[in-house]
C-alpha cells in the first residue's frame, strides 16, 4: 500500500536506484524497508526489513540471505554450488539448496514437511499440505508426479526444459499439458485459474476461472491473453515482443495497450491503476496508483 520506483533500462527490471554492476539503494515498501545491490545481471537484495532487518545478497550465481518475519519470505543463505539453509516464512519453513544456476528448494514445511529438489534441469520434489503449492518428484525429460495442493490436485510431467502440468483438480480434475513450445490444456472450476488448449503457433481457448473467462491465443514462444472477463469482458493481446491490451473491472489485474518498443499506457485495476511502459523485451511499469499515486 506504498511506493515503489522502478526503472527498466534493458531486458530486466532495475527498481529505482538499482544499478547494474553499481551499488546502490533502493527503498521497496510493504511495510517493509528493502535494500537492493545489482552487482550483476541480476538483482542482489539486501537489509529487508519486515520487523527484522536482516541481510541479503542475491547475486547472480552467487549467495543470497534474506530473513523477513512476517508475512514474507525468508530467504537465507543461498549459495549456488553451496548447500545452505533458507527459511522461507509465512508460517512456512523451507530449506533451500543451490547446486546449478536455478534454486533447489528443499524441506518445504506448510502443516507438514517434505522434500523438495529444484535442480535447473533436474527433478523437483515439494510437499506443501496447507494454502501452498505441492510439486512432487518432476523431472525434465521424465514424466513425473506432482500434488499441487491448495484443496486441488495436480499432476506435473516434464518432457523438456519447461514444467508440463497435468491433472489439475480443484472440484473438477481435468488433463493438462505444458510442454514447452507445446500445447497446454488446464480445468480448474474454483478461486484457481483454468487454462486450457492452449497450442503455441495455434489459436486455443483457455477459460480461466475465478468468476472470470480467459481466452488464450498463442502465437509465438509467449502466451497471447485474449477476452479476459473479469465483470467486463474485453480484449488482450499478449505477443512476446508485441502488444497487450486487458481491461478488468473487478479484483484482476487491468493491462491495456502495452506494445514493446512503443510507450503506452496500461491501467491495471485493484482499485489500482497502472500506467505502463515498454521500451524492451520487459515491462516497465510506472505509476502505480493504490490509495496514492506514486511513480515506478
Amino acid at each position: 500500500g506504498v511506493a515503489v520506483k522502478i526503472d527498466v533500462t534493458s531486458a530486466s527490471i532495475v527498481r529505482t536506484n538499482v544499478t547494474l554492476g553499481v551499488t546502490l539503494k533502493t527503498d521497496v515498501t510493504l511495510g517493509v524497508a528493502v535494500k537492493i545491490y545489482v552487482t550483476s545481471a541480476f538483482i542482489a537484495r539486501t537489509d529487508v526489513t519486515l520487523g527484522v532487518t536482516v541481510k541479503t545478497d542475491v547475486i547472480l550465481g552467487v549467495a543470497v540471505k534474506i530473513d523477513v518475519t512476517s508475512a514474507s519470505i525468508v530467504r537465507t543463505d543461498v549459495t549456488l554450488g553451496v548447500t545452505v539453509k533458507t527459511d522461507v516464512t509465512l508460517g512456512v519453513a523451507v530449506k533451500i539448496y543451490v547446486t546449478s544456476a536455478f534454486i533447489v528448494r528443499t524441506d518445504v514445511t506448510l502443516g507438514v514437511t517434505v522434500k523438495t529438489d529444484v535442480i535447473l534441469g533436474v527433478a523437483v520434489k515439494i510437499d506443501v499440505t496447507l494454502a501452498s503449492i505441492v510439486r512432487t518428484d518432476v523431472t525434465l525429460g521424465v514424466t513425473v508426479k506432482t500434488d499441487v495442493t491448495l484443496g486441488v490436485a495436480v499432476k506435473i510431467y516434464v518432457t523438456s526444459a519447461s514444467i508440463v502440468r497435468t491433472d489439475v483438480t480443484l472440484g473438477v480434475t481435468v488433463k493438462t499439458d505444458v510442454i514447452l513450445g507445446v500445447a497446454v490444456k488446464i480445468y480448474v472450476t474454483s478461486a484457481f485459474i483454468v487454462r486450457t488448449d492452449v497450442t503455441l503457433g495455434v489459436t486455443v481457448k483457455t477459460d480461466v476461472t475465478l468468476g472470470v473467462a480467459v481466452k488464450i491465443y498463442v502465437t509465438s514462444a509467449f502466451i497471447a491473453r485474449t477476452d479476459v472477463t473479469l465483470g467486463v469482458t474485453v480484449k488482450t493481446d499478449v505477443i512476446l515482443g508485441v502488444a497487450v491490451k486487458i481491461d478488468v473491472t473487478s479484483a484482476s489485474i487491468v493491462r491495456t495497450d502495452v506494445t514493446l518498443g512503443v510507450t503506452v499506457k496500461t491501467d491495471v485495476i485493484l482499485g489500482v491503476a497502472v500506467k505502463i511502459y515498454v521500451t524492451s523485451a520487459f515491462i516497465v511499469r510506472t505509476d502505480v496508483t493504490l490509495g496514492v499515486t506514486v511513480k515506478t
